[in-house]
């Protein structure tokens, strides 16, 4: 009997914390209730901000194809793809030949051009006056001679010495030789007085003309050197040495480095509450960094597909560099960033640590350390809340706990409702967030 009530003792002992009680050799009863530990905080109110978080990717600020103006062969590339470019840097060269050969032509035309206006604008030499007035006065002499012949012969014609037909044979030689006077004074006065303006004015368009060709031939000439659009970097190339291109041909693709958008399609709760210029947290993921950023664009129109708003955030994208030379962007284009956009805020929340909420199948519910009955400990009481606003770490509660309750936060997922609590931890004053 004595040995069977001394293993009944070390049996008891043994699970003192896992039973109620047990039963002594003499048949006396005696409780042992099994207390959770638990941490509590007193509430206190505080500033909600309601935040709504999205998804973003990193897109260049600008992107530009760059396209052959020019055609011909491919005579050297300066750059690859990754390269950090400047605006109007030298990129490619097409071999210009036949280009330069068409520059020459069209300057030889325009030299020409500008020789025959000068000499027409210069008028006759002195020779030329000379050998023309020389002209004249042959001229004028030959019909003196034809008139007095013609006068002679008429009185002979008169008195019948003379037969008709040599009467009529001086009176053309007269008014041949009158015609060869008109012309030979004419001539002179045209080398005297100059061209005239209308011949002047079709030599001078001849000339723009011709200017104007030459021009094209240099700009044609000049696009057989391909430079950068913009400061950036070579993100595609399409084209390579050798190869015969032609006007229209796509050769690069220039992306902006030194700033990036974050591109952000939000909901029309978000688009009612933001405005261009406002900052927003971004968070990075692949280091691990929240840095803030304003709003540079807002769309006016939503996406039909998804009734979303396009929204862009500029970032700065310094190039950084190391003591060996190596150089880099933090930001790159595809990066995956997490917008944190505010939409709202409560000035006077209770607000609560996130993991103080236990889900019970469909009830939602905060558990307090209250006195139990007899004031020596504490004892779990669960509360159904309604939940406002949330964000990462904390929640606004809009019923079923005040200000000053003493939540449980830690051990509150072990906790019953009414069951007796052991609180090991008091925090007080703001909760860590």
């Amino acid at each position: 009997m004595k040995y069977l009530e001394k293993s009944a003792t070390l049996f008891c002992v043994a699970l003192v914390l896992l039973v109620t009680g047990c039963q002594k050799p003499g048949g006396e009863q005696e409780a042992a209730p099994v207390r959770t530990n638990v941490e509590v905080w007193q509430v206190v109110t505080a500033r909600m901000v309601d935040e709504v978080t999205l998804p973003g990717v990193v897109e260049p600020v600008t992107s530009v194809i760059v396209s052959s103006e020019a055609a011909g062969k491919v005579e050297k590339l300066l750059v690859k793809e990754g390269d950090e470019v400047k605006k109007n840097q030298l990129l490619m060269k097409i071999d210009g030949t036949d280009l330069a050969l068409t520059v020459d032509q069209a300057a030889a035309r325009v030299r020409e051009l500008e020789a025959v206006i000068r000499e027409i604008k210069s008028g006759a030499r002195p020779e030329e006056l000379s050998q023309l007035k020389a002209a004249v006065d042959a001229a004028r002499s030959a019909r003196d001679l034809a008139a007095e012949q013609a006068k002679r012969r008429k009185k002979l014609f008169e008195d019948g010495f003379v037969a008709q037909e040599h009467y009529d044979s001086t009176k053309t030689a007269l008014t041949a030789a009158e015609k060869r006077l008109e012309q030979a004074q004419e001539s002179l006065n045209l080398a005297e007085k100059g061209a005239r303006a209308e011949t002047i004015e079709a030599s001078e368009a001849r000339l723009a003309s011709a200017r104007t060709a030459l021009e094209f031939a240099k700009r044609a000439h000049e696009k057989i050197e391909v430079r950068s659009p913009l400061t950036g970097v070579v993100d595609e190339k399409f084209v390579e040495e050798g190869e015969l291109v032609n006007p229209g041909k796509k050769l690069f693709r220039i992306i902006t480095a030194d700033k990036v958008k974050v591109v952000v399609w939000t909901p029309e709760r978000v688009m009612t509450e933001i405005l261009a210029g406002e900052k927003v947290k971004l968070h990075f993921d692949a280091f691990d960094k929240t840095v803030e950023a304003p709003i540079s664009r807002v769309a006016f129109a939503a996406d039909s597909a998804t009734r979303t708003f396009k929204t862009e955030i500029l970032l700065d994208n310094p190039l950084k560099k190391d003591g060996a030379g190596n150089s880099w962007r933090k930001y790159r284009v595809g990066y995956i960033a997490s917008a944190i956009f505010r939409v709202g805020e409560v000035h006077e929340a209770v607000k609560i640590p996130v993991e103080a909420l236990v889900m019970q199948e469909t009830r939602l519910v905060v558990y307090t350390a209250e006195p139990d009955a007899d004031k020596k400990g504490f004892k779990a009481v669960a509360n159904d809340v309604q939940v406002g606003l949330k964000n990462k770490h904390s929640l606004e509660i809009k019923s079923g706990i005040e200000p000053d309750d003493v939540i449980i936060v830690k051990g509150q997922r072990f906790a019953r409702d009414g069951e007796a609590v052991e609180v090991v931890k008091t925090y007080e004053g703001s909760w860590p967030w």
